[in-house]
């Protein structure tokens, strides 16, 4: 874990930058900003990991704008792999794919299927 991430290099920096220097718009514009704040979570001890999190779910649920973050498919593998290497409640972030599954097509809806089967052959029991 590293210990030089706290809640507010998230909240006063890298949030500002996802939305393009306007927190309060909750428009989220930077997808490169985006990949870095998955990138970085997983580094986060968990009690840091969960208000982010809550945050970060919220202001991309908040619009179908800002869903479209997600429509070049990458941002779809990013999603589903940052929630593979989370050590804690992935709650806000399945929000996040519930928005997603209802409101896009079917390049979004197979990366989140293969996801779903390789996570339930994970756990079957053998």
């Amino acid at each position: 874990r590293d210990p030089h991430l706290d809640l507010e290099i998230f909240t006063d920096i890298l949030f500002p930058i996802l939305c393009n220097g306007d927190p309060f718009s909750g428009c989220c514009r930077e997808a490169t900003c985006l990949q870095l704040i998955f990138d970085l979570l997983p580094t986060c001890s968990p009690s840091l990991q969960r208000p982010v999190m809550r945050h970060l779910g919220v202001l991309l649920c908040s619009s179908a704008a800002n869903l479209a973050i997600f429509d070049d498919g990458h941002g779809v593998h990013a999603l589903l792999y940052l929630m593979r290497r989370l050590s804690t409640d992935l709650h806000p972030l399945i929000q996040v794919v519930g928005k997603l599954l209802l409101a896009r097509h079917a390049r979004t809806l197979e990366p989140m299927l293969h996801f779903v089967l390789a996570e339930s052959s994970v756990d079957a029991p053998t």
